[in-house]
């Protein structure tokens, strides 16, 4: 797996993990034209995981600047119970 992508939530880190994960941290033509400037894609079995608790989802999205996530169906989760 790739190395994650963390932030942190409420003094607890999210942890994005995937087989692929792709960021764009400027323009260029390197990386697909549909992922838009400062967002990562996570591609093949992704994990976000915070604490005990995880979701796992084909493919995440994330904004590194507002924090905005977009998690695909089907998604399957973990809670800390």
């Amino acid at each position: 797996m790739r190395e994650p992508v963390i932030q942190p939530v409420d003094g607890l880190n999210l942890q994005l993990r995937a087989p692929r994960i792709l960021l764009r941290e400027k323009a260029g033509d390197d990386l697909p034209s549909d992922l838009p400037l400062q967002w990562a894609r996570a591609e093949g079995q992704a994990v976000l995981t915070w604490g005990n608790r995880s979701l796992a989802s084909p493919r995440m999205k994330v904004n590194r600047v507002t924090r905005a996530w977009k998690i695909h169906a089907p998604v399957h989760g973990r809670s800390e119970e």
